[in-house]
């Protein structure tokens, strides 16, 4: 699991191509603070991400 947390911009993430391996899914998040919701902006398998 990792978590980051970014007030503006863009942002982005990065993988640790030594642990890259042991993950089964890529599910990226985005909490909406205006209307109090969860967003799912994407949630694929491995593979699917790369």
């Amino acid at each position: 699991m990792k978590t980051t947390a970014r007030t503006g911009g863009t942002g982005f993430g990065a993988f640790n191509p030594n642990t890259l391996d042991l993950a089964d899914r890529v599910v990226i998040l985005r909490f909406n603070q205006e209307e109090m919701e969860l967003e799912i902006l994407l949630g694929v398998p491995i593979d699917g991400a790369k």
